[in-house]
């Protein structure tokens, strides 16, 4: 049995981040500064929907990047996906012999640094990604690829030295 494990630890702290300081700028005009009354009331709701923002964008973060984990059971010849965080619990069980190939997508984020993430792909065609969260680090991401791959027996996708796909191209079952 392997498994794979996700927790975006950091993408939680940042998301806690924006919730924290987004309730102190939206409870203080509300009564949490002092000397309150001093403040013009367009100023007091002006701070407040700052932090009602705040509070919004760390929620969205923390909804957007939940604990993933892939379990591979060669014994019960099984795979599955699981997925929680807020609000949600989504699971995926697929037969070993259903999963084609483990892919490394790849893609630049917003400062042009190369980032990575794990997706399965099944014998119907889907390719479904581990998490929705992208990491840095190819060499990690491949590993688990390469490992995964070797233990249900199938192909490993842009996890060796070969010519990579880009998180657009797609593996598709053999014939």
């Amino acid at each position: 049995m392997i498994e794979v494990d996700d927790t975006p630890f950091m993408f939680w702290v940042y998301a806690l981040s924006f919730i924290i300081v987004g309730g102190i700028f939206f409870a203080g005009p509300i009564s949490l500064f002092p000397d309150i009354d001093r403040l013009r009331w367009s100023l007091r709701v002006a701070i407040g929907t700052v932090g009602a923002l705040s509070v919004s964008v760390g929620t969205w973060i923390l909804i957007g990047s939940p604990r993933s984990r892939i379990v591979a059971d060669a014994g019960r010849a099984l795979i599955r996906l699981d997925r929680w965080g807020i609000g949600r619990r989504e699971r995926f069980e697929w037969s070993i012999g259903d999963l084609v190939a483990v892919q490394l997508s790849e893609r630049r984020d917003d400062d042009g640094e190369r980032v990575f993430r794990l997706s399965l792909v099944v014998r119907d065609g889907r390719t479904v990604p581990m998490s929705e969260v992208w990491h840095h680090g190819r060499e990690r991401m491949a590993e688990a690829v390469r490992q995964l791959a070797d233990m249900t027996g199938a192909r490993a996708v842009n996890a060796g030295d070969g010519p990579r796909l880009d998180s657009r191209q797609r593996v598709y079952p053999r014939g």
